[in-house]
């Protein structure tokens, strides 16, 4: 991923949080990883460590701080 691809995931938080939504990340490993910890963007978006959580997550506690899963 490169600068570009970078900046458009702090713009995807704020839209979806002007639309009262929130971005939900899931399985993320690897570089990808890594790279959302050292940028701090995982502070911004709702991690989790498979799609069903995701899932779960996003259709029941979508006003929660973000979950932290291993990734």
């Amino acid at each position: 991923m490169d600068s570009t691809g970078l900046r458009v995931l702090p713009d995807a938080f704020t839209v979806a949080g002007q639309h009262g939504g929130r971005v939900h990340w899931t399985a993320l490993q690897g570089p990808p990883a890594r790279l959302i910890e050292i940028t701090k963007l995982s502070e911004r978006f709702r991690l989790h460590t498979n799609t069903a959580i995701a899932l779960a997550a996003s259709l029941t506690a979508p006003d929660l701080p973000a979950a932290r899963g291993a990734v």
